[in-house]
């Protein structure tokens, strides 16, 4: 099993705070779990993803454990480091895309995580690259974080093929989301917590005029209204000339 942690899950917008002040706890103090959390937030997320473990990057040996799921893991906070509260549900997901396969809302309260990949066949314990052999992903899950203790699954939405990179506008009512589907490289999605509405999809230029673009990251400008992508070639803006498209 391979596992990602999700260190953005802070309320009203402390991201690089959270992220920030976590390396420097960990790189002033030999053993972390002495000292008291040094960041603001309610929960920790990390998604574990049942279908490969982590040496399968390099040699494509997914050693799966039979009974194994993918799951979202819930980290209460504030905590010690030595009895930690851990709220779990199983929620389809995929590393093979890390890092931004979640996205929180402003207010906490609700979770966005990209499928990307989907799980191998049964018995299948070996494919040639994991980024490309694994089934296509098209869904998109909503979380309610609302107690944090006890997450349920509020919502999914099926999208274009392989949705790998999700990020969330500063007013929460915007997803902008990357996927591999042809002519559908970036999707908008309108949200109002966890409920999905309306979607708009735009098509990504080709590299130099000879492959298809993919976008490799996707982020919101601070003001809620310009999602950038990153394409690895060339950067791209789509104006939504207010907060809704």
């Amino acid at each position: 099993m391979c596992v990602f942690i999700f260190l953005s899950a802070c309320q009203f917008g402390d991201r690089q705070i959270a992220s920030s002040n976590t390396n420097q706890a960990v790189a002033t103090n030999a053993n972390p779990t002495n000292q008291q959390d040094r960041f603001s937030g309610r929960y920790l997320l990390a998604i574990s993803d049942a279908d490969m473990v982590a040496s399968a990057y390099v040699d494509g040996k997914l050693k799966r454990s039979p009974n194994a799921k993918d799951t979202l893991s819930v980290i209460s906070l504030p905590s010690n480091g030595q009895n930690p509260t851990v709220a779990q549900l199983n929620v389809s997901n995929s590393v093979a895309s890390w890092p931004n396969v979640i996205a929180v809302s402003p207010d906490g309260n609700i979770a966005y995580i990209a499928e990307t990949r989907g799980s191998a066949p049964q018995g299948v314990q070996q494919v040639k690259n994991v980024f490309t052999d694994l089934p296509a992903g098209a869904k998109v899950t909503a979380v309610n974080l609302s107690n944090p203790q006890k997450p349920t699954i509020a919502n999914s939405l099926q999208l274009g093929r392989n949705p790998h990179n999700i990020s969330i506008n500063s007013e929460g009512n915007l997803l902008a989301i990357a996927t591999d589907e042809p002519g559908k490289g970036v999707e908008l999605v309108e949200v109002n917590g966890s409920q999905f509405g309306r979607r708009f999809t735009f098509s990504v230029k080709k590299n130099q005029g000879k492959q298809p673009g993919r976008v490799s990251d996707i982020e919101w400008h601070p003001s809620g209204r310009i999602p950038c992508s990153d394409t690895g070639r060339s950067r791209n803006r789509i104006s939504t000339s207010h907060s809704r498209c």
